[in-house]
């Protein structure tokens, strides 16, 4: 039997030359260079505000790889990666729908098990790859193996591009947060049944 992420599995090919290749959390020392370097290329305007450092952002992915559920998609071209995503499981004790604006108060929404709701948090393709369905293809190949009933997903408050893409996706807008300070406000969308 095969483990996802290792060098020697069979790579899903979106397109002729895109091959996609999932992580575990345990391999993610394998891809953390790649995955920052594609983050500090596709971000390259907001890693100057404190928030979107290449710092704060290493430790951000670093901390959710360590969490239960984390998965990744490294997508390739020509053996250089290209993009990924990445996301978790939100565990039970997650406060991600305490901070929506307008408050979320129906409980049976809210409440999490550990294994109810895959929090999608990054979908980055380098600049001169985007733009041709690639962050799709590793988006969909991401969920495809995820077992959640919903999936979330969250971007900058305002952006109409990334807003009208989930939305294309079959993701619905339910608010806005601010995770903590000095964090931007996010626009989150839910999609159930992944």
């Amino acid at each position: 039997m095969r483990l996802a992420g290792k060098a020697d599995d069979i790579m899903t090919k979106a397109k002729p030359d895109l091959e996609l290749r999932h992580y575990a959390g345990y391999e993610f020392s394998a891809i953390q260079n790649i995955a920052i370097g594609l983050y500090r290329e596709a971000f390259r305007h907001e890693i100057d505000k404190p928030f979107w450092s290449v710092e704060r952002y290493s430790q951000r992915i670093q901390r959710h790889a360590a969490m239960s559920g984390f998965s990744a998609v490294v997508a390739y071209t020509n053996g250089e990666p290209i993009g990924f995503a990445y996301g978790i499981t939100l565990p039970a004790t997650t406060r991600w729908w305490a901070t929506i604006q307008p408050p979320l108060t129906d409980p049976t929404f809210t409440r999490e098990d550990g294994h109810r709701t895959f929090a999608l948090f990054e979908v980055v393709v380098a600049p001169e790859h985007q733009g041709h369905g690639i962050g799709r293809h590793i988006h969909d190949e991401l969920l495809a193996k995820r077992s959640e009933q919903r999936v979330t997903i969250a971007t900058h408050h305002g952006n109409t591009y990334a807003r009208n893409t989930y939305t294309r996706w079959g993701y619905r807008h339910i608010g806005t947060r601010q995770p903590t300070p000095p964090a931007p406000l996010l626009d989150v969308f839910l999609r159930t049944r992944i």
